[in-house]
């Protein structure tokens, strides 16, 4: 490493090479002694704190060299080549293969150091092609699985508990599945109010109850006898086991012939009879009951509907009819009356009927289409004649101005034509210079 020292090699030729007192080894800032501080420091996970002492030394991202036992300081001292010894050889045993084993250079080395160098040989001697890894990589390593764990015990506990943690995706699925059993519940509550027969409820309450019931039923009446009856009704003296058709002519019978019905076809056993009928009818009665009340419901829900639609359209109608007074007042040149004008009075009137007929549901339908296409159409276009009035106002004002400025200029000198006097004086001769420019043009024609 950066400070570990690192005794000399031998030289070669028997010399011996001595080399300069060593430096002492200095540590890195990280491992001073500092002095213990006046406030206590705050708490620090583990991890972080190793990772600060690794962004503090940092160590190159290589392969360690191959650890060796430390020994004394042999900077004075000749170091010698020991002499390897004779191994005197054992006689092999018959039937197992020779060992190798391993060669004892007579020095006596201590276990953890021994220990110590078989692990850098270890490390030295693995696959040169696996990139090694450094500490602080493995603690990074090490503190995500950490945090996995951790992650993995809380949720295992919580299991355990019956109550665990939801995940995002089951909120979501959650969130889902609330949003459809809301909206199933309306769609069941529309469904009871249309027709309570067919809604879910009354299938769970008393459908399901009755069809249970009855099977019950015919299942039990094929222990009882009835009695067989010729083509007028009467005992022939002979019976037969029951079957559903006997018991359904009993359960279908008014309440009056029900009685004399069953006593004269199961005998002794028709109040058994009468009791299945009485609790079929009874779950009968129930369901009835209970769609009957469901379309009182309904009616009352169809009025409350009707009276809360109808406040909804005058509470509409008053707000439209403040908005078109408003742009009334704002704008009253195109869209308020005018006085002494029946003319343009008659056409405002007209067009607002119109209007509002295409919002009368007693007007056909076809021709509402119709005056609702025609007043698209005038909307569409008041822009437009907006514009035009603009510009046809704008070009008679111009006009304006220049007959003023034509009327105060006096007539030039004729071309061998009789021009005609203005009195600059006032006087007023009868005729205005008007009269006289029409005479003049009637007198001599311009081909135009």
């Amino acid at each position: 490493m950066a400070n570990q020292a690192i005794a000399p090699a031998p030289a070669q030729g028997g010399k011996t090479v001595t080399s300069a007192p060593s430096a002492p080894v200095k540590l890195p800032e990280a491992f001073q002694p500092k002095p213990e501080p006046s406030s206590p420091a705050p708490e620090m996970d583990a991890f972080a704190e190793l990772e600060q002492l690794d962004a503090a030394n940092p160590s190159p991202d290589s392969r360690p060299p191959k650890r060796k036992p430390e020994t004394e300081n042999t900077a004075d001292k000749p170091v010698a080549k020991p002499e390897p010894k004779a191994v005197e050889k054992q006689p092999e045993k018959a039937g197992k293969q020779p060992q190798d084993k391993p060669k004892d250079d007579g020095e006596v080395k201590d276990p953890l150091e021994a220990g110590k160098a078989s692990e850098g040989d270890k490390l030295a001697s693995d696959d040169p092609t696996k990139p090694f890894q450094m500490a602080s990589d493995l603690r990074k390593a090490y503190r995500t699985l950490h945090q996995e764990h951790e992650k993995l015990v809380a949720e295992l506990k919580q299991a355990r508990n019956g109550k665990p943690e939801p995940t995002e995706e089951r909120k979501l699925i959650e969130t889902k599945l609330s949003t459809l059993e809301k909206r199933n519940k309306e769609l069941e509550e529309e469904i009871s109010y249309h027709d309570y027969t067919k809604s879910e409820a009354f299938d769970k309450n008393f459908k399901k109850p009755f069809e249970k019931k009855l099977a019950r039923v015919y299942s039990q009446i094929t222990d009882l006898r009835v009695k067989m009856l010729d083509e007028n009704g009467e005992e022939t003296g002979q019976e037969r086991p029951a079957n559903q058709e006997d018991f359904d002519k009993v359960l279908e019978s008014p309440n009056n012939m029900a009685r004399e019905l069953a006593k004269k076809m199961f005998g002794e056993d028709f109040r058994d009879v009468l009791q299945f009928r009485r609790e079929l009818n009874e779950l009968q009665q129930n369901a009835d009951t209970e769609a009957k009340s469901w379309r009182e419901k309904a009616e009352e829900r169809k009025q409350t509907q009707a009276i809360e639609q109808r406040k909804q359209m005058e509470q509409a109608q008053g707000m439209f009819r403040k908005v078109t007074d408003n742009y009334v007042e704002k704008y009253p040149e195109w869209f308020g009356k005018v006085e002494d004008d029946d003319e343009i009075n008659k056409a405002l009137e007209s067009g607002f009927a119109a209007v509002d007929k295409t919002q009368d549901p007693s007007v056909p339908y076809e021709q509402r289409l119709d005056m609702l296409a025609a007043s698209r159409l005038k909307a569409a276009s008041f822009g437009r004649h907006v514009i035009t009035i603009k510009r046809l106002k704008a070009e008679n004002a111009e006009l304006k101005e220049s007959l003023k400025a034509y009327q105060k200029s006096e007539p030039g000198e004729g071309q061998g034509q009789r021009t005609a006097s203005v009195p600059k004086s006032g006087e007023d001769d009868g005729e205005s210079a008007f009269d006289e420019i029409d005479k003049i043009e009637r007198r001599n024609p311009v081909a135009r």
